[in-house]
């Protein structure tokens, strides 16, 4: 389909940022993400960030990420252009710009395309070439698409420290989505600070109740949250919400770690 292919293999987004904190990785080009905050261990990221030479961050509204940024650009957000996506059952959905892009803002299809251009090459003429282009992708008849050699999957044991026995498992809070619902006013009137969720039988072994404070460690971090019960839970394990910058829950989280593990104690009021 694209007839040529780089000469060596590209690094996940977790290679990046530790080859960037190697110094094997001089320059980076962030589109649409806020790692300082989202990725495990944010400490670890920040300095990896700060050892490049060249950061360039595109998102919509300022971040921790673009605050270290040699050069911010201004993305527009999804209303703001046409375009496609698949969804989780692997529909193919169409969207129409709602609102004209602010300010200066570009999608990110062309910002890569006007950085291309500065590099005297094009990677597309008109956005119908891209749409084709997935349309491309999608034609693949099937026996091309995957290796039929599947992979045995056994589950490997993992060593747990029992000062730390709770699973702990990062989320979207409910009205909220990823690292920039919160400047919603709208989002932010039913949801505006992060919790820590549990099931009713677990709160009832730490002796608290909704909106109780308390504390949660783990091996690398900890914050103190006020609790939601939920009653859809049964099982001994905490749901902490992303959403907010001023409570960043990946200072819980390590970089290594399959499952993460916290500690859960009541804030006792003084």
């Amino acid at each position: 389909l694209w007839k040529t292919f780089p000469e060596s293999s590209g690094l996940a987004a977790d290679r990046m940022i530790l080859a960037a904190r190697k110094e094997e990785l001089d320059s980076l080009l962030v589109i649409g993400s806020n790692p300082i905050t989202t990725y495990p261990d944010g400490q670890f990221v920040h300095e990896g960030f700060e050892k490049l030479d060249f950061l360039v961050v595109a998102d919509l509204f300022e971040t921790e990420t673009t605050a270290i940024a040699d050069v911010v650009l201004p993305l527009s957000s999804w209303t703001e252009y046409s375009g496609t996506l698949v969804n989780l059952e692997g529909t193919v959905q169409e969207f129409k710009p709602a609102l004209k892009p602010v300010g200066h803002s570009l999608p990110a299809y062309e910002i890569f395309n006007r950085i291309a251009l500065e590099l005297k090459t094009s990677l597309y003429n008109e956005t119908g070439e891209l749409e084709k282009e997935i349309k491309a992708i999608f034609d693949i008849p099937e026996d091309n698409k995957w290796n039929n050699n599947l992979l045995e999957v056994k589950h490997v044991p993992e060593e747990v420290n029992e000062n730390y026995p709770i699973p702990l498992y990062v989320v979207d809070e409910l009205h909220h989505f990823g690292h920039l619902t919160e400047k919603s006013q709208s989002l932010s009137a039913f949801a505006n600070e992060a919790t820590i969720e549990i099931s009713p039988a677990l709160g009832e072994k730490f002796g608290v109740e909704e909106g109780t404070l308390v504390r949660i460690e783990s091996e690398v971090g900890k914050m103190v949250l006020p609790v939601k019960i939920s009653e859809l839970l049964d099982n001994d394990v905490a749901l902490v919400t992303r959403n907010f910058s001023t409570t960043p829950a990946n200072v819980l989280q390590m970089r290594k770690r399959r499952i993460d593990r916290v500690q859960i104690s009541r804030v006792e009021e003084k």
